[in-house]
């Protein structure tokens, strides 16, 4: 004999800083002592490149996104959730998207990182079923083939190809534990996606997410 309420989602930010917000329609930025102006200009510039992501997911009217920025290693290490202490010791990891709230986490205010954790959360609204199996491989390339700043990627693929290093597609579901590994792993799968993306085109794209 038991008694469920009805559920509620409380916002919890860090009390220690003194929290701003904007609100630019397609997601919600949530920041602390940065220049609102600069806040409000990477907002925008971001808005504009969501809109190749939203057509290739076939996506018309997405849920509100929040976007929690926190400044510095000391901060995103008490904020972001432990993968593992090699991982945070490294900074591996500069962000993480939570598809089921429609939010992320973000170390720093950059357009390419926004762009990125925004396309994980717009991917989980695309192939929302659950009868999908998404390799993490897509997943990951997807939201790097959006930025714009490679950060050399192509030379990180090259030297693991010449090293016979690269991972086996169908070992790539999930991505592996180790630093060294990791690096390789986003590389290769943002070069898979490049290369199905620049060789059959985003309307194939759209068409084999939408399958």
């Amino acid at each position: 004999q038991t008694v469920e309420s009805e559920r509620y989602n409380i916002e919890y930010l860090d009390p220690r800083y003194d929290w701003q917000r904007y609100d630019a329609g397609t997601f919600e930025v949530i920041w602390h002592d940065r220049p609102r102006a600069l806040v409000v200009d990477v907002a925008n510039e971001v808005n504009q490149r969501l809109l190749p992501v939203l057509f290739m997911f076939g996506l018309n009217n997405p849920p509100q996104m929040k976007a929690v920025i926190t400044n510095g290693s000391r901060e995103s290490s008490r904020t972001f959730p432990l993968v593992s202490q090699t991982a945070s010791d490294g900074q591996l990891f500069g962000g993480f998207a939570f598809g089921d709230y429609d939010v992320f986490l973000l170390a720093g205010l950059g357009v390419d990182g926004m762009i990125h954790e925004m396309t994980h959360l717009l991917f989980d609204e695309a192939v929302d079923s659950p009868r999908a199996r998404v390799p993490a491989w897509l997943n990951e390339g997807l939201a790097m083939y959006f930025e714009r700043g490679t950060a050399g990627r192509a030379s990180i693929v090259s030297n693991a190809s010449r090293s016979g290093s690269l991972f086996r597609l169908d070992n790539m579901g999930a991505v592996p534990g180790k630093p060294g590994d990791v690096r390789v792993y986003y590389a290769q799968s943002w070069s898979i996606v490049t290369f199905m993306v620049d060789t059959f085109g985003p309307e194939r794209t759209s068409r084999m997410l939408a399958a």
